[in-house]
C-alpha cells in the first residue's frame, strides 16, 4: 500500500469488511442503489459535509460510516457521524431523519450506535451488521434497549428470594444498557432455572429474537435443554418449548427461527471457523480441557458471513469464572449481544469458608481477626481455592470480571497473589469496591497518604517509605504483630542497601515500626 494515506488504507479494509457483511460498495459516480439489498456509497454530501460512506437499503438511506486512520479514538468521533446523518435536503430517500445507524471505523476497530436508543451511545462491535438486519431494525416501532426499560413486574410465585434478587438486579443492569452482567448464585440455588426464567422474559417482553446459552460440555448442554423443556411459563401455563423453539447446536448450524440455541463453546468456535468438530470433543470441558489457559493467546476468529454478528441478542455463559475468557475471548466478542455470565463456585467458596480461613475472616471484616493479611495467609487462601471440590483458578475469575465489566485487561493477575484481596472484596461488594490490581490500589492510596503526611519526612525517609509500600503491595501487609514476624518481614525487603532494618533505623533515627503500622492501616484498610 505504498503511497496510501493512513485513512485511505483504513478505507480499503472498511470496504472489505462491508462487502463481507453483504454490502455493495460504490463510488458516487457509479451510483446504483438497487445493485443489491444494501449499498454503501462513498463520499455522499450531507448537511454536515461529505460522509465517508452512506448506507442505503432497498434504495433508501439509513446509516453513516465515518472512516478514520488507525489509532484515532473512535469514541470521540461519534458526534461527527451524527452531523452527517442530517441530510434530508440532500438525500430525500431515507428511512428516517436523522439517519438512525452510525458507525465509526478504522478497519481495525468499529463502533456502532443506534440513535433511537434511550441515552444512545456507541459500542464496540466485531464487524458490520448485514443490510437485512438494519432493515429489520429500522422497521421496528422501538428498539431492544427501549423495550428493556419497560419490562413488566416479575411474577415471583415460583421463585426463591435469591432468584428474585438475581433477576431484578440483572434487569436493572440491562435497562441501564450495561453490555456485561454477572450473576453470582450459590450451588443449589437454581441458577439455570433463573437463567431460563430470564430468557423467557427477554423473549416475550423485550422482543429478543435469539439467545445463545453456552455450557462447559455436551452433557450439561443436554441438561440445559431439558430445563427449558420443563419450564412452565408463570403467566401462560404452557411449557417454554410449546411457545418457543430450543435447539442443541449441531452440525447443521444455527437455526434462524430458533429462539434459544444451547452450545458448547468449542462447537460454536468450530462453526465460526468452518471446522469439523469431533463429537467426542464436545463431551469434554472446553473451558479447562487443555489445563490452565492463563497467558495463552485467544483463539483467532474472523468474520463468517454464515453467522453474522447480529445472530444473537443475548449470550448467557454458564460457569464463566473458568478459563473461558483467556482462550475463547474472541468467540464471545464476536456477537453484538448483551453478555450475561453465571458464576456458582467462586461465590459459594467465599460463603462456605469465611469462618475457617484467616484471610477470608479478615476480608469479611470479622472483629476477632487480625487487621491485616500477610503473604502466608494469602497463599493458604489460594491453595484452598484450588482444591476439591472447587478447583478454581483465581486469575481466571479475575479475567472473567475484567471481560464482563469491560475493565482494561491486567497484564497477568496470577503473578500478584495479593490481587486475591481485591478479587474477594470486589466479589463481596461489586457496586462499591471496584476491581483493580491490589498493587495499583496500594500505589494510589500511598500517593494520597504522602500528599497529606509527606512534610513529616525527609527525602531519604520518603525513599524508605516507598520501599515499605512496595513490600506491602506484594505481600498484603508488613507483619508487625510478633517480633519474629517483624524481623522475618524485614529480611524479605528488597532494598539493595545493606541490612534493610539497620539502614531504615539509621535513616528514621529509630525503629520505623510505628510508621509501618500507620502505612498498613492507610494502604490496605
Amino acid at each position: 500500500m505504498d503511497g496510501q494515506t493512513p485513512e485511505a488504507e483504513a478505507r480499503i479494509e472498511i470496504d472489505r469488511q462491508l462487502e463481507a457483511a453483504g454490502w455493495s460498495v460504490q463510488n458516487l459516480k457509479d451510483l446504483n442503489l438497487y445493485a443489491s439489498t444494501g449499498v454503501a456509497v462513498r463520499e455522499v454530501q450531507s448537511e454536515g459535509g461529505p460522509a465517508d460512506y452512506m448506507l442505503f437499503v432497498e434504495g433508501k438511506a439509513l446509516g453513516i460510516v465515518e472512516a478514520k486512520k488507525v489509532g484515532v479514538n473512535l469514541s470521540a468521533v461519534a458526534e461527527q457521524s451524527a452531523r452527517y446523518g442530517k441530510a434530508r435536503d440532500f438525500i430525500p430517500q431515507r428511512w428516517a431523519d436523522p439517519l438512525p445507524f452510525l458507525y465509526e471505523s478504522t478497519g481495525i476497530e468499529t463502533y456502532f450506535r443506534d440513535q433511537r436508543d434511550p441515552d444512545s451511545r456507541s459500542r464496540l462491535i466485531f464487524a458490520f451488521h448485514t443490510p437485512e438486519h438494519l432493515l429489520e431494525l429500522v422497521q421496528q416501532p422501538d428498539t431492544l434497549r427501549s423495550r428493556l426499560r419497560g419490562l413488566p413486574e416479575l411474577n415471583t410465585m415460583s421463585l426463591r428470594d435469591c432468584q428474585i434478587d438475581a433477576i431484578t438486579k440483572l434487569e436493572k443492569s440491562l435497562s441501564d444498557n450495561r453490555p456485561r452482567s454477572l450473576l453470582q448464585m450459590a450451588t443449589g440455588s437454581g441458577k439455570t432455572y433463573t437463567a431460563v426464567t430470564q430468557a423467557y422474559r427477554l423473549i416475550k417482553h423485550a422482543g429478543a429474537q435469539r439467545i445463545l446459552f453456552l455450557v462447559d460440555r455436551g452433557n450439561l448442554g443436554r441438561q440445559t435443554v431439558n430445563e427449558f423443556q420443563q419450564y412452565t411459563a408463570p403467566d401462560d401455563g404452557r411449557k417454554f418449548t410449546d411457545l418457543y423453539n430450543v435447539q442443541m447446536l449441531g452440525p447443521a448450524g444455527i437455526d434462524p427461527v430458533c429462539k434459544v440455541t444451547v452450545s458448547t463453546i468449542q462447537r460454536l468456535y468450530a462453526q465460526l471457523t468452518n471446522r469439523e468438530l469431533d463429537e467426542e470433543a464436545d463431551e469434554h470441558s472446553g473451558y479447562e480441557g487443555a489445563g490452565s489457559t492463563v497467558g495463552k493467546e485467544p483463539l483467532p476468529v474472523t468474520y463468517n458471513p454464515r453467522i453474522p454478528i447480529e445472530s444473537f441478542d443475548f449470550v448467557i455463559v454458564d460457569e464463566c469464572h473458568r478459563s473461558i475468557y483467556n482462550l475463547w475471548r474472541q468467540v464471545l466478542d464476536y456477537f453484538d449481544a448483551f453478555l450475561i455470565g453465571l458464576i456458582t463456585n467462586w461465590q459459594k467458596f467465599l460463603e462456605d469458608n469465611q469462618e475457617e480461613i484467616t484471610a477470608l475472616q479478615i476480608l469479611y471484616n470479622r472483629p476477632h481477626a487480625k487487621r491485616h493479611l500477610v503473604y502466608e495467609e494469602l497463599k493458604a487462601l489460594a491453595d484452598a481455592v484450588g482444591k476439591p471440590p472447587y478447583h478454581i483458578a483465581p486469575a481466571e475469575v479475575w479475567k472473567a470480571y475484567e471481560h464482563l465489566e469491560k475493565r482494561p485487561l491486567t497484564a497477568d493477575p496470577v503473578k500478584t497473589l495479593t490481587n486475591l484481596i481485591s478479587l474477594v472484596r470486589h466479589s463481596v461488594d461489586p457496586e462499591h469496591v471496584p476491581l483493580a490490581p491490589f498493587p495499583e490500589l496500594v500505589e494510589a492510596r500511598f500517593d494520597q497518604w504522602l500528599d497529606e503526611h509527606g512534610t513529616r519526612f525527609s527525602q531519604p525517609q520518603v525513599h524508605w517509605l516507598r520501599v515499605i509500600k512496595d513490600y506491602i503491595a506484594l505481600n498484603g501487609a508488613f507483619a508487625t504483630d510478633e517480633p519474629e514476624d517483624y524481623l522475618e518481614a524485614w529480611q524479605s525487603v528488597d532494598s539493595g542497601e545493606g541490612v534493610p532494618l539497620a539502614v531504615a533505623k539509621r535513616v528514621f533515627g529509630e525503629d520505623p515500626k510505628a510508621v509501618i503500622e500507620e502505612l498498613n492501616t492507610a494502604l490496605i484498610a
